[in-house]
């Protein structure tokens, strides 16, 4: 009987073709999967010891194993820990707007039930705190009170090493209000009036994300400048790199008369900045004041000239941007939207598993016997 559960377990279904359309039923097969057995696991429990010696002990080893085993294998490209926590990431991303709340608290239940299985529990996190960064980054968080319910629950399940860097993201993000407040109420700002928001980052807490370098133009780099002092001014032992990956400006822009609030990238917003001064430029001239990758560049510049809302108009080629293009403002750009969003092409980010497996190997090199 033992070994026929054992069996079982481990050769349930591994062959469901993972996608973006199927991942999300395959984990609920999962959960589905995993529920029944632990349902076993306490009816088992509950049988009269004289009736069934020893029962309760084989039953639950056969099935920790096994189960182990099966919740560790890999499918496809993918693992396990890869695949639930990408399934976490858009239960909290769209959170009691999609869900219950009956719904999230089981989900949050099965998926910790589920990690204490796991052997790349770390790998887990990584998605999942990756996943976090974006959704407080981009002001998508379903629900704060649903994120740190799962924390807590994952730190009381399986110890504080893995969730001391999450804690401290959300403990950066609700410091964030009342820092910036007391910027805005100071006098550092001067003549410098910008309506604004940012989050200052604890270097070792959050993923590093990759952020190309640009010179801003003076419009927003001495409001940058004048944040560099202040904070230093409070932190003393502390200096600030920026970040303008995840960056979004509101842009007022006037064509044909009418009025247009333009939501761009910060990359976007300092090659619009430029022609404030200039009727035209060749890409040459704004490459070189930017001194961005010349491959983002000609990315964001297409999405200005090229694409649906083409805020500039360029000289050659209407699909790629080239070395040798002119750009400048078009003056017959016109839509029935006052506020419009310009997209932008993404710049690829996901956590790295090579440095999971590095930071792995470190820990387990470091740890003293």
């Amino acid at each position: 009987m033992v070994d026929k559960l054992e069996d079982h377990v481990s050769e349930f279904d591994h062959g469901m073709v993972i996608n973006k359309i199927l991942e999300s039923q395959f984990v609920e097969e999962i959960i589905s999967f995993s529920e029944n057995y632990i349902q076993l696991q306490t009816q088992n429990r509950n049988f009269n010891s004289s009736q069934m010696p020893f029962k309760d002990t084989y039953f639950s080893t056969a099935f920790q194993s096994a189960f182990a085993s099966y919740l560790n294998r890999s499918v496809k490209d993918h693992t396990m820990a890869e695949i639930l926590g990408r399934s976490t990431e858009k239960i909290m991303r769209k959170g009691i707007q999609a869900y219950s709340e009956v719904q999230i608290k089981d989900y949050i239940e099965n998926i910790t039930n589920l990690f204490t299985y796991m052997e790349d529990k770390d790998l887990f996190i990584d998605v999942y705190r990756w996943g976090l960064a974006r959704r407080l980054l981009d002001n998508k968080i379903g629900s704060f009170e649903y994120e740190r319910e799962f924390i807590g629950r994952i730190k009381m399940s399986c110890g504080p090493q893995y969730t001391r860097k999450i804690e401290g993201m959300l403990s950066d993000s609700n410091a964030e209000i009342d820092f910036i407040n007391e910027f805005q109420k100071s006098n550092e700002c001067g003549d410098i009036f910008i309506d604004f928001d940012l989050k200052v980052l604890t270097d070792g807490y959050w993923p590093s994300f990759k952020s190309p370098p640009i010179i801003l133009p003076k419009e927003m780099s001495q409001w940058v400048d004048v944040f560099n002092k202040y904070y230093t001014n409070k932190n003393k032992m502390k200096h600030l790199s920026w970040s303008y990956m995840h960056g979004t400006c509101h842009v007022k822009s006037i064509f044909n008369a009418k009025e247009y609030d333009l939501i761009l990238t910060t990359y976007q917003t300092s090659i619009i900045v430029l022609f404030n001064e200039a009727e035209e430029l060749s890409f040459t001239q704004i490459w070189e004041t930017l001194k961005t990758e010349e491959g983002l560049l000609k990315n964001m510049l297409k999405s200005l000239s090229c694409r649906r809302y083409k805020i500039l108009v360029k000289t050659g080629d209407q699909k790629v941007v080239v070395g040798d293009d002119v750009f400048k403002v078009n003056e017959n750009f016109k839509n029935k939207l006052k506020v419009i969003t310009i997209p932008a092409p993404m710049i690829k980010e996901t956590f790295n598993k090579e440095k999971v497996d590095i930071d792995r190997t470190h820990a387990i090199g470091n740890k003293k016997i």
